[in-house]
């Protein structure tokens, strides 16, 4: 949870905070891109919980869930890498935003990180590249490629968010379906969502699986 994350070109060299450094091999733009949307809805989580600003509470559970799975995934993630400590003349030194340098978001930068052997020639230079989170290719330069990160949606993300709409798209027909045939229904507390609903036996079924 650092306040300030820099990194190079690569994602190779992340340094937290102006002191923590991260070398890691091979480099790993993916692990920073699904760091940065984690915190980012984490934070909108946090966010509307402090200010009352919950008034759908399917749809904050439903948040919830899709946090905990992405959560799940990323600590599954097998990453090498070595750990030190910068000194703060050399922080100075390595770590300053050019044009080519990108937001993320708030708090991690990339491109940010200097010294590792990149002409200005080559900030700008395209050069051919697959992005690992959503399988697009093409011809980026740095700036291009760092902006395309900052955008880029997860195929993973997507295909949870397609799951919950058809998990919605059920529940709203069998509801209908249930109503017209007079099928049962009973009080069933989530403890995930932390909400009580009225389900019937397959709608709860359903709904444990969004948990799975």
């Amino acid at each position: 949870m650092s306040r300030e994350v820099t990194a190079d070109e690569e994602c190779s060299e992340m340094i937290c905070d102006r002191w923590l450094r991260f070398r890691v091999t091979p480099p790993n733009e993916v692990i920073v891109h699904k760091a940065a949307k984690i915190r980012e809805q984490w934070s909108a989580l946090l966010r509307d919980v402090l200010n009352h600003r919950v008034e759908d509470l399917r749809e904050f559970g439903r948040r919830q869930v899709r946090l905990q799975k992405q959560i799940s995934r990323y600590l599954r993630t097998e990453l090498k890498f070595k750990m030190d400590t910068v000194r703060g003349s050399e922080a100075a030194n390595r770590i300053s935003t050019t044009p080519a340098s990108v937001k993320l978001t708030e708090n991690i930068t990339l491109n940010a990180v200097q010294g590792s052997g990149t002409s200005d020639a080559e900030l700008y230079m395209k050069r051919s590249w697959t992005c690992k989170i959503c399988g697009v290719r093409g011809l980026f330069s740095l700036t291009e490629k760092g902006e395309h990160l900052a955008t880029c949606q997860d195929v993973e993300e997507v295909a949870d968010l397609k799951e919950e709409e058809k998990a919605a798209a059920e529940q709203k027909m069998e509801a209908a379906t249930g109503s017209k045939r007079g099928i049962p229904k009973k009080e069933y507390r989530c403890e995930e969502c932390r909400e009580t609903f009225l389900f019937t036996n397959v709608e709860i079924l359903r709904h444990m699986r969004e948990h799975s």
